[in-house]
């Protein structure tokens, strides 16, 4: 069984009103991978989107936020508000799990960061960025659609691996 499989996005919608506290949240129509719905987010930092009437979120991201404590924990409550073990600033090493999933390596030295696509299946992808040997970003997705389009776009469908 693939390690990833009890975290699927199947929690209905988180409240990140109550997480995130004194930053503000915005729900707007949004599309991602080219699928509508709407979007709860936090500065551009923290987002949970949902396809258009469902509560099931479909993709979480969080990103460059290490930095900003209040941030940093909005992002851990709404991990665990969603039940993902994997914080930002958590040592890769520490989640050995993870290499038991298929993964694509994608290194930008700009960046000074390694992102780790995790796909054990066609619905269920994670992105960890690595940087200094730290989870520095997360993109969770459980919809078999943005993946395929997800994939189509970053390259990495099974003829590009």
């Amino acid at each position: 069984m693939n390690p990833l499989s009890q975290w699927r996005l199947t929690r209905n919608r988180p409240d990140l009103y109550a997480i995130a506290g004194e930053y503000v949240v915005r729900r707007d129509a949004f599309r991602y991978a080219d699928i509508p719905g709407s979007a709860d987010t936090v500065g551009w930092q923290i987002g949970v989107f949902y396809r258009q009437d469902s509560s099931v979120p479909s993709v979480l991201w969080v990103g460059d936020v290490a930095d900003n404590e209040i941030l940093r924990e909005t992002a851990d409550k709404l991990m665990d508000a969603l039940g993902f073990p994997v914080r930002i600033g958590d040592r890769i090493a520490d989640h050995a799990w993870l290499w038991e999933i298929p993964f694509v390596r994608d290194d930008d030295f700009w960046k000074n960061t390694v992102e780790y696509h995790f796909c054990p299946d066609d619905e269920c992808w994670l992105t960890l960025g690595v940087t200094d040997g730290r989870v520095s970003k997360i993109e969770w997705m459980a919809d078999r659609e943005i993946i395929a389009s997800v994939r189509e776009v970053r390259w990495l469908s099974d003829e590009n691996k």
